[in-house]
């Protein structure tokens, strides 16, 4: 039996995303497929990937079982698979997810990586679903004990799809203010901030080192289909303030007010776009700076190992996959 995945190759979430499952699961090929905006990172390739050079038809010819994660990215894929009576397991990313596509019809199983997910897919009369926590590498994120909260963290990356992370708001709430706050970009911020504000550009070797630089971690995003970025910095011991809409809310981290409308993220799909409470977003930084967060930064790394670590999730994809 062969399994085969196909995705990015990038340093994005997804890109890593790919990468944890070559890593945990006994996938056989990678069908690596072009980003919109991100080239196809040289550290990602492995004897395992194939380029989109190759014909997809004779990719898919040795293969068993697919995973694709977020949806088919080559059109005639999903055709073929059903031809050649191979078995499609799709990881699901909500807010691009479109259950009329012609496409949803020929996976054998969804999964679903939170529970808003799970709920959303149900909802819309889909059986063959199941849940698997977003999973993370708990042996690769370290954890490291904050003890007082004298720096805040945001993760900008690359800046996200119509700057959903929040970058813009979080900046908007810490200009201005005594408070202490760094920014990981590889995106140059064309914006004026504040003397407490500090950006930092390097291009870091580990992504795990973007969690070094603060003691709790900011997050005002305006939506999320995995919310790996919460769960990876809780992982490291930071505590997160983060949006208090689905699915962020799951990961009992302090929340952010909201308030929603729909956002168009392409043609055929709108989702739930989070708007937050820049007042209430500004109250959740007073109440942690300069306080004990030792609890808390505990807390959230024990969560993640309990419910969203690679160690307590891998059976289940073994189960689900037939392997």
């Amino acid at each position: 039996m062969r399994i085969g995945i196909s995705g990015y190759a990038t340093k994005t979430g997804i890109g890593y995303l790919i990468k944890d499952f070559k890593k945990f699961l006994p996938i056989d090929t990678h069908y690596v497929v072009s980003h919109e905006k991100q080239k196809v990172d040289t550290t990602m390739i492995d004897k395992k990937c194939v380029n989109d050079s190759v014909d997809v038809k004779e990719w898919l010819s040795g293969i068993n079982k697919l995973i694709i994660v977020e949806q088919p990215k080559v059109k005639m894929m999903m055709r073929e698979t059903t031809r050649l009576g191979i078995e499609v397991y799709c990881l699901v990313n909500i807010d691009w997810f479109n259950h009329n596509d012609e496409w949803v019809r020929r996976v054998k199983t969804f999964i679903c990586p939170n529970i808003y997910t799970w709920t959303k897919l149900h909802f819309l009369g889909l059986k063959n679903i199941v849940y698997i926590p977003a999973c993370i590498d708990t042996d690769y994120f370290t954890f490291t004990q904050r003890n007082i909260c004298n720096t805040f963290l945001f993760n900008n990356g690359w800046g996200g799809y119509k700057y959903r992370k929040g970058l813009k708001e979080t900046i908007g709430v810490f200009n201005n203010t005594e408070y202490p706050l760094v920014i990981n970009s590889q995106l140059k911020i064309e914006c004026n901030v504040s003397d407490n504000i500090k950006i930092n550009y390097n291009n870091m070797a580990e992504r795990k080192d973007t969690y070094d630089k603060g003691d709790v971690f900011v997050y005002p995003t305006k939506w999320e289909g995995y919310s790996m970025v919460i769960l990876e910095a809780m992982a490291c011991g930071l505590p997160v303030i983060t949006t208090d809409g689905v699915p962020m809310n799951e990961y009992g981290t302090f929340l952010i007010k909201t308030d929603y409308n729909k956002q168009n993220l392409n043609n055929d799909f709108s989702a739930l776009e989070w708007v937050i409470n820049k007042k209430d977003f500004l109250r959740n930084i007073e109440y942690v700076y300069n306080k004990v967060v030792k609890d808390y930064s505990c807390f959230a790394r024990d969560f993640v190992e309990m419910k969203h670590s690679w160690k307590v999730n891998l059976d289940k994809y073994y189960k689900v996959l037939g392997i």
